[in-house]
């Protein structure tokens, strides 16, 4: 325990402290709070020593005073008096201070008030010590003058702006035995502080919030942009290759989760972009199919209008196409029957049918159903058979979801789960009619939950949780309608064809099923077979060619390389066949190389989940190969036999050049390591650069804002492997934590020009990714450095001695500037730039070693070309307040 007799304008208080450590300052932290303007915020510190009680000034502006004489640190003893300013305490006095003392006349000659807060026990308590009012209060005559004055005082801080600081002066006013007018007095001036501190606080709040509104609304609007970006793109891919109905389908998904008005507009207009784009083309299709027609060419009409019905689903141009193609099969003698649904209906009829279709793809089967049982209700006889058909299709996929929400929230998959790669699993956790759950866990069972909303998950996702559970041979149907109903159409034909055998009505079922999904009737005969699809026999007989090229770009649109080479294989036997025209080859180019753009952006987007990338079994793994790297690297850095001293270590220089590569390889990129190690996601980016290499032999060159995509995505993965921003654990935290404040305070700092700030930014990131924390920037040591500097090109000379006396070596410089301990220096010549600096450094083994050094603290100085750099650990740190902005 220590006392201290607090003394100051003929008033004395003792005190007592059982604390180790005992601050004094302005600041609220303190333990010894002073309001006197020659006092920082933190001044000194009494703290426990080994030998007893030291005082150890903290920096301050004005210094702190034992004895009289100013002092950086004092191992005190009983009696010495510390002086702040106007403030004055007796360490340890040899009698206690007698309560209530007359005020002398150092009281009546005090120029300046003073107020205390002194903190014991943790509780606060005001203590008005040794300030004119004080005195007079103390004295008995004139006090209700003095605590006038007093509340005058805080009156006028009140106006001068510093509520809180007169709200504390008024309380403690309160709290010693005061007149009864000036209490009221007081009260209501208090009461007038606080409503404005009150009124203040509302004002700074409503701004903090407007602020946080205004920073949200920012970056949900970049956010948007990128988003809307990558949506247009898919969108025109889509439109080149004429799949008008998917691009609609990702403009109605696109506004689903982007309902902000700001952006409702921007989307209608590429809606409307999408169903312009539909309508030139069915109009040139209609076009070509009357050109045909007329020359009674009825079966390439047909064969034309047909083929082209399915990219016109989920517009009303599909309709027109069925109609189209009914009035054809008259003229050629065919009065099937279409069970395709939906020609002859009314305009409104039509978008009630797209509706569902709509409804169907966001998984809202109970909603579909209702709106297609009212279309029901409305048409005729005549039309009905066809859309009962659509209904009981519908009805099946909505049994076949029920089924998957209730395997979900049955636990299937905490005993099923999907394996991700990189070691972590996915398990559908519950699920209700509007969202579904998601807990990922890696190796050690750590990980996060997800909850997304149906429309939001792929239908290839959906795909794999359906044959993920338990389903019956009755299932294959609904399971292909639903793939045919989410342009997964080869899916579902696969599906189809395994589902359907021998069996003739299973044939039959499946035919009606591919029928409705493709506007025609059941051609006569059935579906053929043919590539992965199924196909009327007049298509195959008239366009093989143009199914292959169809095909072919559906297979390059693939993610798995299988498919995809697949296609490209495809694409290639198509374009080089002999009966190959000049069109076909053309649209071949279209369709293929819109296909290869898409299947690029669908890797980089797989690539850029974070989600099955970056988790604790991928980062630990990462970080455990940066530490071999590390130890790999400083190993070699400090072997004097493989970098030796002599000629600056020029003969081991490739080797530290290629050691400190592989950890600045893992540091800057480690996508491009952790591809090496994990074949799914080498896999990836090997596609990615196949699928650029195919489309340069279709001669196709990306474009720079496709280029631009690209390498914005990349670099996004790699900034959320980065292990800079990623700490495995508690101690990497704090230590990520103290490198960015020491990278701040050193940014900040005035002593230092801007290109010397580079050098030594250079320094601390080199240091950081090495494994080593970053050393502060240090006023004493940079004005040393630049003396020498300086001295260096004013002298012409070039050496660590300087010729002038008493600065001879680098410790005698660092000392004439104030800086006490040992340190290293570093010296370069040539460069004006910090970073060439710096590698100038880098490149010189003992130089090297230096600054890889135990150091806390570094200074740099530079005089035009001559550069000169300061390590330590022993001066002042962090709290220059002079010299930091």
């Amino acid at each position: 325990m220590i006392r201290l007799l607090i003394q100051s304008g003929g008033q004395s208080r003792e005190l007592s402290f059982d604390d180790a450590v005992v601050t004094f300052g302005s600041g609220a932290s303190c333990k010894v709070r002073l309001d006197d303007p020659q006092a920082d915020a933190e001044q000194c510190r009494i703290e426990k020593a080994p030998n007893g009680w030291k005082l150890v000034d903290l920096e301050s502006t004005n210094g702190t005073a034992v004895n009289g004489a100013v002092v950086n640190a004092r191992l005190l003893k009983d009696g010495d008096v510390i002086r702040i300013g106007e403030f004055e305490a007796v360490f340890n006095p040899a009698g206690g201070a007698k309560s209530g003392a007359k005020p002398g006349r150092a009281a009546a000659r005090a120029s300046a008030d003073a107020l205390f807060w002194i903190k014991t026990g943790g509780v606060a308590a005001a203590v008005l010590i040794a300030t004119i009012a004080c005195v007079k209060i103390f004295a008995g005559d004139g006090k209700i003058e003095a605590q006038r004055a007093s509340l005058q005082q805080a009156q006028q801080t009140a106006a001068g702006g510093d509520l809180d600081a007169a709200e504390q002066a008024i309380n403690a006013l309160l709290a010693a035995p005061i007149d009864a007018g000036v209490q009221r007095e007081a009260k209501k001036a208090l009461e007038d502080i606080r409503s404005k501190i009150a009124a203040r606080n509302e004002r700074e709040q409503k701004a903090l919030e407007a602020a946080i509104a205004a920073e949200e609304a920012s970056r949900r609007a970049a956010e948007f942009r990128i988003l809307f970006d990558e949506a247009t793109a898919t969108s025109d891919r889509l439109v080149v290759q004429e799949n008008f109905g998917e691009a609609l389908g990702v403009w109605k998904s696109f506004a689903h989760e982007n309902t902000d008005a700001d952006f409702v507009s921007k989307i209608d207009g590429r809606m409307k972009e999408v169903l312009k784009a539909s309508q030139d083309a069915w109009e040139a299709l209609e076009t070509r199919a009357n050109s045909l027609v007329k020359m009674e060419e009825y079966p390439q009409a047909a064969l034309a209008v047909s083929s082209a019905i399915e990219k016109f689903q989920g517009t009303r141009f599909r309709y027109r196409a069925q109609e189209k193609l009914e009035g054809i099969r008259r003229l050629m003698g065919v009065t099937a029957a279409y069970v395709a649904g939906g020609t002859n209906l009314s305009a409104g009829a039509q978008d009630s049918l797209l509706a569902v279709d709509d409804l169907v793809k966001a998984r809202r089967y109970a909603r579909a159903l209702r709106q297609i049982d009212g279309l029901l209700a409305s048409v005729d006889a005549g039309q009905s058979s066809a859309l009962r058909a659509q209904r009981e299709e519908i009805a099946a996929q909505s049994a076949l979801f029920d089924k998957l929400v209730s395997a979900v929230n049955n636990g299937w998959f905490a005993e099923h789960p999907i394996e991700l790669g990189n070691g972590t699993k996915a398990i559908l956790a519950k699920a209700t009619d509007e969202v579904l759950e998601i807990e990922f866990k890696d190796e050690e069972g750590k990980g996060g939950t997800s909850a997304r909303k149906w429309p939001q998950v792929e239908a290839e996702d959906m795909l794999g949780y359906f044959r993920s559970i338990e389903l019956g041979p009755e299932d294959s149907t609904a399971l292909a309608a639903f793939c045919y109903s989410n342009g997964l159409s080869f899916a579902g034909a696969e599906i189809l064809r395994t589902a359907m055998g021998s069996d003739a009505a299973k044939k039959a079922a499946a035919f009606e099923l591919i029928a409705r999904h493709r506007g025609i009737p059941v051609p006569e005969g059935g579906f053929v077979w043919y590539e992965g699809g199924w196909y009327t026999a007049e298509e195959l007989k008239f366009a093989r060619l143009d199914l292959d090229v169809k095909k072919a770009a559906l297979l390059l649109g693939q993610i798995d390389a299988r498919k995809a080479e697949e296609g490209m294989a495809l694409y290639r036997r198509a374009t080089g066949d002999p009966s190959a025209g000049t069109e076909l080859k053309a649209k071949a180019v279209t369709l293929c190389s819109g296909a290869l753009k898409t299947r690029r952006t669908s890797i980089l987007k797989r690539l850029q989940d974070s989600r099955g990338l970056v988790n604790p079994a991928v980062m630990t793994a990462l970080k455990k190969e940066l530490i071999k790297r590390r130890q790999a690297a400083i190993k070699v850095i400090f072997d004097k036999k493989i970098y030796p001293d002599e000629d600056h270590g020029k003969v081991g220089q490739p080797a530290v050049d290629e050691a400190v590569g592989k950890v600045k390889e893992l540091w800057d990129h480690p996508l491009q390591v952790i591809s090496k190690s994990n074949p799914a996601i080498e896999n990836m980016i090997a596609a990615s650069r196949q699928t650029d290499s195919w489309l340069g032999e279709l001669g196709v060159s990306a474009t720079e804002a496709e280029k631009a995509l690209v390498a914005k995505l990349l670099v996004q993965v790699d900034e959320a492997l980065s292990l800079k921003n990623y700490p495995i654990s508690g101690n990497e935290r704090s230590q990520l934590e103290k490198f960015r404040a020491i990278m701040s305070y050193n940014d900040r700092h005035l002593g230092f020009d801007d290109k010397e700030k580079d050098c030594i930014r250079a320094t601390n990131e080199y240091r950081f990714m090495l494994g080593y924390q970053a050393v502060e920037a240090q006023g004493q040591l940079g004005r040393a450095a630049r003396k020498h500097s300086e001295e260096m090109e004013k002298l012409n000379y070039f050496a660590h001695s300087s010729p002038t006396k008493g600065l001879e070596t680098p410790g005698q410089r660092c000392a004439a500037e104030g800086y006490g301990g040992g340190g290293a220096e570093n010296i370069a010549m040539g460069n004006t730039e910090g970073e060439p600096t710096f590698m100038q450094w880098y490149n010189s083994s003992g130089h090297h070693r230096n600054m890889l050094g135990g150091h806390m603290q570094i200074g740099i100085g530079r005089s035009n070309n001559y550069w000169t750099e300061n390590f330590g650990s022993s001066g002042p740190s962090m709290k220059d307040k002079v010299k930091v902005r």
